[in-house]
């Protein structure tokens, strides 16, 4: 082959540079043909999503203020069974006014239930709960259940009494005793407990035991109202209770000893528990007890309020404290004895007598309270004279009205 065919079929050939060309616009070609079926194709089909539900809740609490109060604002614990489905726990706190919310719940029926910490359980059956939201009212939560078995019996009593007259920071403050949530223990919350004796909280759901079938639309409440343990407490009589001591005169010499009465006139209103403060001038008079020794207590009268949690004198003091309870509701009826007082004059009084009159001392909470249901009943307060001579003095016969 001669030079010049050589040198012809050499400057034929593609070069490199001419490769890289044709390799770019088939490059460009291939995305610009992939980026054309992006633009017209279909997006890829999705799953409906499922409505979701969000339950409004609410509960009236025994004992409060007038919502809103900080006192509303508890833990609640609640139970939600969607029908034939294991039980969904959970822990909310309510607002200062009861309310709670639960989001994202599935659509469907529900028995749902709420509990406090020192409430009994209170269980809502079968229940629709539709999107976007429901509301339920749970109704009245029974305070008194101290330790969490959902029953009001004697245990909490106990724990109640082991309490008593103790506040938050307090050795031996017991918070589930504490049933209005005011951060001390008196005739409030023994009242609350009395309120609710004996009684027993409504069970958790139960996801084994659906209901045969689902309720009309119509009747669905009047179920559900049903199935609500009937927590709302009973009604008091239209008025206030007074406490007194009885005689209101006493005269007595040195020396002499004397029994005093406390009791409650209950003829306008029912009550529940009390909490009774009585102070005296200890350098007039002196508690004892049967024999005359200075006494620790003083004597208690049960046949009416039996429950006894606190009795004490301090004769250094001058200060009687006894609270008692009854966990029945008394039909009211006048002049229902609580304790009796024997005392002795020790030193002649003043011309005007030594008092022996009840205390209402907030900043020690020494404070005298008849109570019904979480609330404060007492109107009247009516004191005592004791008046003491010296021995070598004849007294004439006492006369009362």
């Amino acid at each position: 082959m001669d030079s010049n065919a050589t040198h012809e079929a050499v400057a034929t050939r593609p070069q490199w540079h001419q490769w890289l060309f044709i390799a770019g616009v088939l490059l460009l070609a291939g995305v610009g043909l992939a980026w054309a079926q992006a633009a017209h194709a279909l997006p890829p089909s999705r799953a409906p999503q499922a409505a979701t539900v969000t339950l409004q809740g609410h509960v009236s609490l025994q004992g409060r203020p007038a919502a809103p109060h900080a006192s509303w604002s508890i833990p609640l614990y609640v139970s939600l069974c969607p029908l034939g489905s294991p039980v969904i726990t959970t822990t909310v706190t309510t607002d200062q006014s009861g309310n709670f919310v639960i989001p994202d719940l599935a659509e469907g029926y529900y028995s749902i239930s709420v509990k406090g910490e020192h409430t009994l359980r209170v269980l809502q059956g079968y229940l629709e709960l539709a999107s976007p939201s429901t509301t339920v009212d749970f109704g009245v939560l029974p305070e008194g259940d101290t330790n969490y078995d959902n029953t009001v019996n004697g245990i909490d009593a106990s724990v109640l009494g082991t309490s008593y007259w103790k506040g938050q920071g307090d050795a031996g403050f017991e918070h589930n005793a504490d049933f209005n949530e005011d951060d001390y223990i008196d005739a409030r919350d023994a009242s609350l407990l009395a309120t609710n004796f004996w009684d027993t909280g409504d069970p958790l759901p139960a996801p084994t035991i659906p209901p045969p079938t689902i309720p009309a639309k119509d009747s669905r409440p009047a179920l559900a109202d049903g199935l609500m343990d009937g927590a709302e407490p009973s009604q008091a009589a239209d008025g206030l209770a007074s406490i007194s001591i009885t005689p209101p005169l006493a005269m007595l010499q040195v020396g002499q000893m004397f029994t005093l009465t406390v009791q409650m006139d209950m003829s306008e209103q029912v009550v529940q528990a009390a909490d009774v403060f009585v102070q005296f001038d200890p350098r007039f008079l002196q508690v004892v007890d049967a024999a005359g020794n200075p006494a620790t207590a003083v004597v208690p009268i049960t046949d009416t309020m039996s429950m006894v949690l606190a009795n004490s004198v301090d004769n250094r003091a001058g200060l009687i404290s006894y609270a008692v309870m009854e966990s029945v509701d008394y039909v009211p009826s006048a002049n229902i004895r609580l304790f009796q007082i024997p005392i002795r004059a020790v030193a002649p009084t003043p011309p005007g007598g030594a008092s022996l009159s009840f205390c209402f001392d907030e900043a020690r909470h020494n404070v005298t309270r008849l109570v019904y249901v979480g609330q404060d009943v007492l109107g009247d307060s009516h004191p005592a004279i004791v008046r003491a001579l010296s021995s070598n003095v004849v007294l004439l016969p006492q006369l009362f009205r």
